[in-house]
């Protein structure tokens, strides 16, 4: 899969904003795993694949099925945290571990920084065209 640069920019953003909401510090393990979950999402492996954090595990899923997931002990979020190559959203964490149901919340709430001068598009994408939105919201 090729993949533009400002899409490459707005996956790392993404993910970085997902492990703010957690909080999980900075650090070399941090850093790995963002690495890792970054280049997945642009890779033909993780085409179409998203990330949830729940009960301390980030868990990353494409066709319909774990593909990896990571212990992050420590982290003090108690909600479900979803995220996708632009989006981020809460989900309910008991929908997702009694049958994997993606139930979104919404995301307020959640660690959102605007990317460069864009703006996070009312906190559900990120650096996200909001024309592109209100097309798909009026359509």
């Amino acid at each position: 899969m090729s993949i533009s640069p400002q899409e490459l920019q707005r996956t790392a953003h993404t993910v970085e904003c997902l492990f703010d909401s957690l909080p999980m510090a900075d650090g070399r393990e941090r850093a790995e795993i963002e690495e890792w979950v970054v280049k997945w999402l642009c890779s033909d492996a993780g085409k179409g694949g998203y990330a949830i954090y729940h009960q301390g595990q980030l868990h990353c899923h494409a066709g319909g099925r774990v593909m990896r997931s990571f212990p992050l002990p420590g982290i003090g979020q108690t909600r479900a945290i979803w995220c996708d190559r632009g989006k981020i959203s809460l989900i309910d964490g008991n929908a997702y571990a009694a049958a994997g149901a993606l139930v979104m919340l919404g995301s307020a709430g959640l660690a959102q920084r605007p990317q460069g001068s864009g703006s996070t598009g009312g906190g559900v994408g990120i650096g996200s065209n909001n024309n592109n939105n209100n097309n798909n919201n009026n359509g």
